[in-house]
């Protein structure tokens, strides 16, 4: 039991050292396909293309990270200006309406 479950961990431990050996059958490991010439230039360009990305993708999180702190300005202020347009209609109804009312008070006819 003992002698198995070390067999079995350095199973494990060749795995993780070579992911590209595959295992063939019980007697032993076979190597994959060596990358030729041209997958290894395809693999270089790619490695290319993803730092590129990586580059153009941290770049653009902090341009959105800025966006956002100026969007949080701009929230405040445009509620700001909608509670004071409130509080403007309803002062001018409440002007309004005291003015009417008044007028009415004075005089008993609508045509005086």
């Amino acid at each position: 039991m003992r002698k198995s479950l070390s067999h079995l961990m350095i199973l494990i431990i060749i795995i993780y050292l070579f992911p590209q050996l595959t295992f063939a059958d019980e007697t032993g490991w076979v190597q994959e396909n060596t990358p030729s010439i041209e997958q290894s230039k395809n693999i270089q360009k790619i490695v290319k293309e993803n730092k590129m990305l990586k580059e153009k993708n941290a770049a653009l999180l902090k341009e959105l990270e800025v966006q956002k702190e100026k969007n949080k300005g701009f929230l405040k202020i445009d509620m700001i200006k909608w509670f004071l347009s409130g509080v403007g209609v309803l002062l001018l109804g409440w002007i309004i309406g005291h003015n009417i009312s008044s007028k009415k008070r004075r005089s008993g006819s609508l045509l005086d």
